[in-house]
């Protein structure tokens, strides 16, 4: 059996998303962190607009983080960004819109649109060669959904999307350097933490397509512990 070649993989947390938004000032008011105010408990109130915050915008602060990450990379030394500092040859995000935000104000590319679409397939889609660049939007990359919340076979099912994904990426043998742009429970059961990726954090981690599994182990590391990653990572 051919040995493949291990990647390196740039994983990217979205910036924060009106949710983000809501969740933190719902939490830092009922604890008394921050004033119980009219327009806190408003922001906290639009959590019970579930539908929206399903695929949330970034929200003013994560525009700003979102900028400022993106003069940071966008204008790497000698006219050359992030992207061609370190060889990415194929960028993919989630297709929620907080993601997407994030992939073109921090890297400068994003998937066309669906009336773009040609070629798709059911897991992966929306593929365009952008400067010699693959951008492509994964509905497998999707955050952890309400049913993967509360049904009890629901941690299985987001599995199975970690697992499908990864052996899609297992076959992407023309890539060897690949950022992308996701969400944290997603990156957190990916890699099995403990902890979640802070808004806008950027991690690089090899995969290993040889060492694919296809299973997701309940064996949950630290974040940042010596420990090792399951499956390739």
């Amino acid at each position: 059996m051919t040995t493949k070649k291990k990647k390196n993989v740039f994983l990217i947390r979205h910036a924060e998303s009106d949710e983000n938004h809501r969740i933190a000032t719902f939490q830092s008011t009922f604890a008394g962190k921050a004033p119980c105010s009219w327009s806190n408990i408003k922001t906290s109130l639009g959590l019970l607009n579930v539908p929206a915050l399903l695929d949330s915008p970034l929200s003013p602060k994560g525009l700003r983080q979102v900028k400022h990450m993106g003069e940071i990379l966008l204008c790497g030394t000698e006219g050359q960004n992030f992207v061609s500092n370190q060889s990415i040859t194929l960028v993919i995000h989630s297709p929620l819109i907080r993601a997407k935000e994030t992939c073109l104000g921090m890297l400068g590319h994003i998937a066309p649109s669906p009336a773009e679409e040609k070629n798709c397939t059911d897991d992966i889609s929306s593929v365009r060669k952008d400067g010699g660049v693959a951008v492509i939007e994964s509905p497998l990359l999707l955050e952890k959904t309400v049913s993967e919340w509360v049904l009890p076979s629901g941690v299985q099912a987001l599995d199975d999307r970690i697992i499908s994904f990864e052996s899609w990426l297992s076959s992407q043998d023309e890539h060897d350097t690949i950022a992308i742009v996701g969400h944290s429970q997603y990156f957190k059961r990916m890699l099995e933490m403990k902890e979640k990726f802070d808004n806008c954090e950027v991690w690089k981690i090899e995969f290993d397509p040889n060492c694919s599994s296809k299973s997701v182990s309940d064996s949950i590391p630290d974040k940042g512990s010596s420990n090792v990653f399951p499956r390739g990572w």
